[in-house]
């Protein structure tokens, strides 16, 4: 499947699953809410009733104590028939102790246990640490089993959360709870069939959403997905159009600016260094066929000649001819061959060598100018003997070519580096051309001959070499008024 298709489906899943638990779980939440809001606003109204004491009671001629003592002998039937056995219980349980407190008046409670046991009790409203139930809320609906003042609503009690549900078989559904009013804590009680009608229609409507809120999401994300993804596709219908011979093309970037542009920028930025390596690959082959195409075109003429005249062939200037081009064809194909492992990459060099014996070595070669060593001193590098005597060895003959009558070579070494030098007093380079002259099979103009200057991979065989064993090389000017040759390679 497509990245489009993939995301299309996972964000209709996300949404289905989020969907379906607000359907599951926000009427729950909804309910738990109103219910709150129901017994908060009961607790209110009672305490409109009790301002000092919580008796129904209270006030008047109902609230004379000997009313109210008058009262007590018939107030225990009263709440054990109106709440009856299980419902007691189950505010018994609710109030989380071992019987229910109910306010007569005054300071006259009535306790209750589960065993419907009565006790009649004197006490301040504050020092009874659990809820009371109040007349006043005793027949407000719902902690009744049965309302004796109207026996057509009985009355089914059973326990919600935290607090009492009672079900009114014919007019709805009573909600029962603790609140505290004024220090007290009291049962308070309400009608939750408005609650009832409000989480059905929450929970049809979150229903009846589900699937368009799927549809919505998902062709949003379909829609939004394959806006996002139309500069990718334009990118990978121009990447499949380049190959080796059209490297010039390039994809186009968006101007979003993001992850997208960043990717076509940096596709273009690998297209640039591609062209560049297929441009410098096509020159290095062409300009290494042309430097191995004349000594072979000389091996060739030479043995030409001879095949023709046999007689008056010299066998030693024959021979002598044929080792000359052999060893210079031989030379530009180990310089092809070092250049070769440069470009691999391979790991620099770990093994440490004495510089200064391979500087002594390569020097004490016959040459057509002298070579001074005399400011040599012993040094050690990393890197590979065979590698580091061509980097010497280039770098003397480049001198020796060039010298008009000297070329002094030095080292010496830090604890950080040992530095190479090879002075000349030539005639020196030129300074725009000093980084050029390290570039392959380039030759500057006073040894464009073949007989005065070689293939023009020395020096670029040097850099390539010292680069790998982490050291740099550079030409200057000298003292002895050529050209000075700085390779400093890192101590090991």
């Amino acid at each position: 499947m497509s990245v489009r298709l993939r995301l299309t489906i996972v964000i209709g899943c996300l949404i289905a699953a989020i969907t379906a638990a607000a359907a599951v779980l926000a009427p729950s939440l909804v309910e738990r809410v109103l219910v709150d809001d129901i017994l908060d606003a009961d607790a209110e109204s009672q305490s409109l009733f009790f301002d000092d004491s919580p008796g129904f009671f209270d006030d008047g001629f109902l609230g004379d104590s000997k009313f109210i003592d008058a009262f007590d002998f018939i107030a225990g039937d009263i709440v054990v028939n109106q709440i009856g056995d299980e419902n007691l219980k189950e505010l018994i349980a609710t109030g989380g102790s071992d019987d229910l407190v109910v306010a007569i008046g005054g300071d006259k409670f009535l306790r209750v246990d589960a065993s419907g046991s009565q006790t009649f009790v004197s006490i301040d409203p504050t020092a009874v640490n659990q809820p009371i139930l109040t007349f006043f809320g005793l027949f407000d609906g719902g902690f009744s089993s049965t309302v004796s003042l109207f026996d057509d609503f009985p009355v089914d009690v059973g326990v919600f959360g935290d607090s009492l549900v009672a079900q009114l078989d014919e007019t709805g559904r009573a909600v029962t709870g603790v609140r505290e009013v004024g220090g007290v804590e009291y049962f308070v009680s309400g009608d939750a069939g408005s609650v009832d009608r409000t989480v059905g229609r929450v929970r049809t409507a979150l229903w009846l959403a589900f699937p368009f809120a799927v549809l919505a999401g998902a062709l949003a994300t379909w829609l939004l997905a394959g806006r996002a993804l139309r500069p990718v596709r334009a990118i990978t219908a121009q990447a499949s159009t380049i190959t080796g011979g059209t490297l010039s093309e390039r994809v186009p970037v968006p101007a979003s600016g993001d992850e997208i542009a960043t990717l076509a920028i940096t596709v273009n930025g690998m297209l640039d260094r591609l062209e560049s390596n297929d441009v410098r690959r096509r020159r290095f082959v062409s300009d290494a066929s042309h430097e191995l195409r004349t000594p072979v075109a000389v091996l060739q003429s030479e043995a030409e000649v001879a095949l023709r005249s046999p007689d008056r062939t010299d066998v030693e200037a024959l021979a002598s001819g044929v080792l000359e081009e052999s060893t210079r064809m031989a030379t530009i194909i180990d310089d092809l061959l070092s250049l070769a492992r440069h470009d691999e990459g391979v790991a620099a060099p770990t093994t440490e060598i004495d510089l200064d014996d391979i500087v002594l070595a390569e020097a004490s070669r016959l040459r057509r100018v002298p070579v001074d060593v005399s400011a040599v001193s012993a040094g050690r590098v990393l890197g590979r003997p065979d590698e580091l005597a061509r980097v010497v060895a280039h770098l003397l003959d480049n001198a020796t070519r060039h010298a008009n009558e000297r070329v002094a070579v030095s080292l010496t070494s830090t604890a950080a580096a040992v530095t190479l030098l090879v002075d000349d007093d030539g005639p020196g380079v030129p300074e725009a051309q000093r980084a050029a002259i390290f570039e392959r099979f380039t030759r500057l103009d006073e040894a464009r001959s073949r007989d005065a200057g070689g293939a023009g991979l020395g020096l670029a065989v040097v850099a390539g070499v010292v680069h790998r064993c982490g050291g740099s090389v550079s030409v200057e000017s000298s003292d002895l008024g050529g050209a000075r040759f700085v390779v400093s390679l890192p101590a090991p």
